[in-house]
């Protein structure tokens, strides 16, 4: 079952820093909606997807995604 980080947790779990983290949320290598999302000014990264794009995978359901973070709310 995954996951819903905050953003310190999603660095820790990536073992980046907060500030890579945020370069990569703005450079686009981690994609809202996907890799994370944001509501009423909180953010929460998935852990499934954040291991998935660690692995490399490419292949997104952003479908599933969104279910998956609708569900959680």
């Amino acid at each position: 079952m995954n996951q819903f980080l905050t953003q310190k947790e999603a660095a820790e779990f990536l073992k980046i820093s907060d500030e890579t983290l945020k370069r990569y949320k703005q450079k686009g290598a981690l994609v809202c909606g996907v890799h994370f999302f944001k509501r009423e000014g909180i953010v929460r990264f998935d852990s499934e997807q954040l291991t998935r794009w660690l692995k490399g995978e490419n292949s997104i359901n952003v479908s599933s995604a969104v279910d998956r973070i609708l569900a959680s709310i």
